[in-house]
């Protein structure tokens, strides 16, 4: 037990003394900087993110790292969080009696989705799985849309919608390509492949029937919308990085560098 304990700090030792982001060892000419994670980087790991303007910890920014998942899900735990968490969320049923007609059938323009990726770049691909899930469900039985029966494929739709806005805007910079492949993502493999799959079942399409729903209806909406709708969502998140940066709800670095590209 206790070489076992012994090998356990020699291990934490060893990290302290190595640099997060390119593993060498701390010396006089590359001492340490610790960030505000608590991520320590060495002077040269710093120098060669400034040169590439990048502005957030490379180690825990990415979903690739423990902790980029651990701030998603400390919003569940901090009463503050819950409490503008369930603002944000009540803003975002509201939102779902706002339905414009699109031009192609049954399918309605909304705005939810602002809301969304308002609540994802604030809390992450975790907390957008979840409210995605709640926003469906809730959504279903608060608006009821002609007695049509409840379908768990549609609440898997809003929880993947939920985690990809996450994926693009939670820790990272905002960016309008940012906005386009979130929105390329959800308008093309959500709405239109699983969307029209849901409807058909629902329906009882036969395969020749869903692929004529597609490209007379589904396919054509979503393309079209795509641009404003990108454009739209990239103007409202930047805008809202000034409020939120200012109560603290994300970093302050996001507002300072929101770009095209």
């Amino acid at each position: 037990m206790n070489s076992s304990h012994s090998f356990t700090e020699e291990n934490q030792e060893d990290e302290e003394l190595r640099c997060s982001g390119c593993s060498y060892f701390f010396s006089s000419l590359t001492k340490p900087y610790l960030l505000p994670c608590n991520h320590n980087l060495c002077l040269l790991c710093i120098e060669n993110l400034m040169k590439l303007n990048k502005t957030f910890c490379p180690i825990c920014k990415t979903p690739f790292h423990k902790k980029y998942w651990a701030g998603s899900l400390k919003c569940f735990k901090n009463v503050r969080d819950l409490t503008i968490l369930a603002m944000l969320f009540g803003m975002m049923l509201l939102m779902k009696m706002i339905n414009l007609p699109s031009g192609f059938g049954a399918l309605g323009l909304g705005f939810t989705y602002l809301f969304f990726a308002i609540i994802a770049m604030i809390y992450g691909p975790v907390a957008g799985l979840v409210i995605g899930a709640f926003s469906d469900v809730l959504g279903y039985f608060i608006f009821p849309q002609g007695g049509q029966a409840f379908f768990i494929g549609y609440t898997l739709d809003a929880m993947t919608a939920g985690f990809v806005y996450g994926i693009f805007f939670y820790k990272t910079k905002l960016t309008f390509n940012k906005c386009l492949y979130a929105r390329l993502f959800v308008n093309l493999v959500t709405n239109v492949i699983f969307g029209s799959l849901w409807w058909g079942i629902i329906n009882n399409f036969t395969f020749d029937a869903y692929l004529t729903y597609v490209t007379v209806i589904s396919l054509p909406k979503n393309l079209i919308y795509l641009l404003p709708q990108t454009i739209l969502l990239f103007i409202v998140l930047k805008a809202m990085t000034r409020p939120l940066s200012a109560f603290g709800l994300i970093d302050m670095r996001v507002r300072e560098h929101v770009t095209l590209f």
